[in-house]
C-alpha cells in the first residue's frame, strides 16, 4: 500500500519541487491562481480587480519603436503614472532627453528637447503624429503601462466566449470595431487583445502582455508589445524597475519648456 501511495504521489511531487525550484530560482513570488471561472461575468471582474487600489506608478523601461519596418535606436523611459489618468514621461539615450510628455485632463503636451518642437492635443493623435502608432484602440496610459482594457461593463457587448485547456477567448463588439481577447485560464490574466474592423474583419492593432509579476498585491506585466500595419509598426516597452503606490502628488506632474519653442 505504501509503495503505491508512494508511485501515485511521486509525479504530484516532482511538479511541485519543479514548481518550487523555478520561484526560487526566478526570485519571483508565483501568480496568484484564478480558480473556477464560471461565466464571462466572473472573468471580467478578476482581469479588472488586477489593478484595483493601483494609485501611482514609478516606471523604468526600454523602449524599441519599428516603423515600416526600420527599427529605431533603443532608448530608456522613465514613466509616472497617476491615476486615473495623470501621465508623465522622459525618452531618452545615454543620459539625454529627446522626447518630453505630460498628460492631463486628456491633452498631451509633448517636447522634442533637440528640434526644440511642440505639440499639443489629444494624446492619441499626437503620439500618432510622432511615432505613427496609433493608440485610439486604447486608453493611452493602459496601452503602454500594460494595465487591462476590460471592465464588467463590457459584458453585455460579448459575442464570443469559448474556454480552452489553457486558455479562455473572449470577443466584444464595439461600435466601430471588435476585440478579441486571449487570457490565461489559470491566472485571468489578458495574454493577447486584437482590435478588428468590424465591417471587414481586417485586423487593426495587436497588444501582447507577458512577463507577468506579482507586485505589491497587484499582477502586472512587464513587457507590453504594440503591433499594427501587418507588424511593421512596433512599440515594444520592457519594465526594469516598477514602484507601486509611492504617493505621487500633482508637483511630480510638471513639465517646462522654454518659450522659443517651435509650435504645431
Amino acid at each position: 500500500m505504501r509503495s503505491a501511495f508512494r508511485r501515485q504521489s511521486s509525479p504530484i511531487l516532482l511538479l511541485s519541487l519543479s514548481l518550487l525550484f523555478f520561484a526560487c530560482a526566478t526570485g519571483r513570488p508565483p501568480l496568484p491562481d484564478a480558480g473556477l471561472i464560471q461565466n464571462p461575468a466572473e472573468l471580467l471582474s478578476l482581469i479588472a480587480s488586477q489593478s484595483y487600489g493601483l494609485q501611482d506608478q514609478k516606471i523604468r523601461a526600454k523602449i524599441d519603436l519599428e516603423i515600416d519596418g526600420i527599427k529605431e535606436r533603443r532608448a530608456t523611459a522613465r514613466v509616472l503614472h497617476r491615476a486615473p489618468g495623470d501621465l508623465k514621461l522622459d525618452i531618452g539615450t545615454f543620459g539625454i532627453v529627446f522626447l518630453s510628455a505630460l498628460v492631463q485632463n486628456d491633452t498631451l503636451r509633448l517636447h522634442l528637447p533637440r528640434e526644440n518642437h511642440y505639440l499639443e492635443g489629444p494624446p492619441e493623435e499626437v503620439l500618432y503624429r510622432i511615432t505613427g502608432v496609433d493608440l485610439s484602440y486604447y486608453t493611452l496610459n493602459r496601452a503602454i503601462l500594460g494595465l487591462p482594457t476590460l471592465t464588467p461593463l463590457d459584458l453585455p457587448r460579448i459575442t464570443r466566449y469559448d474556454v480552452g485547456q489553457t486558455q479562455i477567448i473572449l470577443e466584444i463588439r464595439d461600435p466601430l470595431w471588435t476585440r478579441r481577447v486571449v487570457v490565461d485560464r489559470r491566472t485571468a490574466t489578458v495574454q493577447e487583445e486584437h482590435i478588428f474592423d468590424t465591417k471587414n474583419d481586417r485586423r487593426l492593432s495587436s497588444r501582447r502582455l507577458t512577463d507577468y509579476r506579482f507586485e505589491n498585491g497587484f499582477t502586472l506585466p512587464r513587457r507590453i508589445e504594440i503591433l499594427q500595419n501587418d507588424n511593421r509598426n512596433r512599440i515594444r516597452i520592457e519594465i526594469d524597475r516598477r514602484e507601486i503606490n509611492t504617493g505621487l502628488s500633482q508637483s511630480d506632474f510638471q513639465m517646462k519648456v522654454p518659450s522659443d519653442v517651435i509650435r504645431h
